[in-house]
């Protein structure tokens, strides 16, 4: 199942969403957000708009290990921590 992350308020449901993979995995996971946004995933730089009432899917190589933001980059607003295992 893909882990989904959702954003109700500008604030994400049941506090920040915590995302573990290991470094080279695919990385997947979705946002569900009744607010107008773009959702930035620091240190992989990948940003992606999603719609008020929308979602979007983020799927990409976890090629950097470390410990990264997910936010609703307009509001400020961390919504998940993208933990990558080395």
């Amino acid at each position: 199942a893909v882990p989904t992350v959702r954003v109700v308020d500008a604030e994400p449901q049941g506090g920040v969403k915590k995302l573990d993979f290991d470094k080279g995995d695919q990385i997947r996971f979705k946002v569900v957000s009744d607010t107008a946004d773009e959702i930035h995933v620091h240190g992989y730089d990948l940003m992606k708009d999603v719609e008020k009432g929308g979602s979007v899917s983020f799927s990409f190589k976890g090629s950097i290990d470390g410990r990264f933001v997910v936010e609703l980059e307009d509001h400020g607003e961390q919504i998940a921590e993208l933990d990558v295992a080395p």
